[in-house]
């Protein structure tokens, strides 16, 4: 079986990225949080994310939650960014002062009682510091960043595609309905006729990839292969696997419709 030959993607990074990915280089694995505080927000965008993803893949980086990491590794953040704890005005050695000054706040919250759920709410409300414009920012960007990398994860599997398959197959019968499947940008003109159209040309691409994955499999199974041939054909599939992901975003499957398929897998 011919294989194709890898470049390794070198894609175009700030500064601030390049060193993040150096650090990971070095150590094997970045957070998703330093990945998240140091993007640029022009790279916040489907095509550069999964350049990212590839590249980081390519030299063996993986990437990991901080806070399942142990302490010493855990990143650490700009004091703006932790939450402040309310703590009493007294000596930071007052023992005594700081137990009387938490039981008086005790005992003030358990003889107020407050009856009307609506003046309740206001109250809980009102203790809760609002966000600022630039957490605002920040935290939108690492939702959109997250969301992103976990589609492109599961999306990177066979079994999630061919359960996606399955649910553009009902949209393109008409058994679903388009609206609720699909999310449609209403930034781009006629985007649910271009989606409509792009559904049957995609699906043709999708199967004969899977096709050739499972025959992949199936020679990797059943056959004595030499390490290096059958790494190539690791590396052919892998990456048939991050066309199948992109074939399949090009569709604009709702997150929802993609959550459902990681249960089952786990």
């Amino acid at each position: 079986m011919a294989t194709e030959t890898t470049e390794l993607l070198q894609p175009t990074n700030t500064p601030e990225v390049d060193q993040l990915i150096a650090t990971g280089a070095k150590r094997g694995w970045i957070s998703y949080d330093e990945l998240n505080n140091t993007l640029p927000d022009e790279m916040v965008e489907p095509d550069r994310i999964d350049e990212l993803l590839v590249h980081l893949e390519q030299i063996g980086v993986k990437l990991a939650d901080s806070r399942k990491l142990p302490a010493d590794k855990r990143v650490q953040f700009a004091e703006d960014d932790k939450p402040k704890p309310k703590i009493p005005d007294v000596g930071e050695d007052d023992e005594e002062g700081i137990v009387a000054a938490l039981e008086e706040a005790l005992q003030d919250a358990t003889t107020r009682r407050i009856d009307d759920p609506v003046r309740m709410y206001l109250t809980q409300m009102g203790e809760i510091s609002l966000l600022t414009r630039e957490e605002e920012i920040r935290l939108a960007k690492k939702i959109e960043t997250c969301r992103m990398i976990f589609r492109r994860k599961v999306l990177e599997n066979d079994y999630a595609v061919q359960s996606s398959v399955d649910v553009l197959e009902l949209v393109q019968s008409g058994e679903l309905p388009f609206d609720r499947t699909m999310k449609i940008s209403t930034a781009e003109e006629d985007a649910k006729t271009k989606i409509s159209m792009r559904i049957p040309q995609n699906l043709v691409t999708i199967k004969k990839l899977l096709e050739m994955n499972r025959e992949d499999w199936e020679t990797l199974d059943t056959t004595r292969m030499a390490k290096t041939a059958r790494a190539e054909m690791q590396d052919t599939i892998r990456r048939r696997r991050r066309k199948l992901a992109t074939l399949v975003e090009e569709l604009s499957l709702r997150t929802s419709r993609i959550q459902p398929v990681l249960h089952k897998l786990r």
